[in-house]
């Protein structure tokens, strides 16, 4: 039984590892791209709330990675995290999706969206460069 502690730890590594990278691509996606687009009609207020959610969600995930995986207070951290993404995302469907299609046609949305997949595919493959090279 104790050999499959290491690599349950192992697996919830990785599996953190996964998820930061995608979230950390995800917010500077959406900070390079999403936010500077909006934020004339969002508002100058409600940008910079999401750009702190983001900030603070980076913070947590550089805080997570220093962690023991097999901590309890990895497992709290993370919940944590999961409870700020939740709130950033109702936030982003409940109030900023609705004023992109409020203000920006269907090409400009479409446009927008492009930009933003290509912002995060460029992200994501820089930090497994990064990962890579460690």
């Amino acid at each position: 039984m104790k050999k499959s502690r290491p690599r349950r730890t192992g697996l919830v590594s990785h599996s953190f590892g996964q998820i930061y990278k995608d979230l950390t691509a995800h917010a500077e996606a959406e900070e390079e791209v999403v936010y500077p687009r909006v934020r004339s009609f969002y508002g100058e207020s409600d940008t910079q709330e999401l750009y702190d959610e983001q900030a603070e969600m980076k913070r947590m995930l550089e805080e997570i990675k220093a962690i023991n995986p097999s901590s309890s207070q990895f497992k709290d951290k993370v919940r944590q995290l999961m409870d700020a993404v939740g709130d950033h995302i109702r936030q982003e469907e409940s109030t900023m999706f609705a004023t992109i299609r409020n203000n920006l046609s269907s090409d400009q949305s479409e446009q927008l969206a492009t930009q933003f997949k290509a912002a995060k595919q460029k992200i994501q493959e820089r930090i497994g460069q990064q990962s890579a090279a460690r």
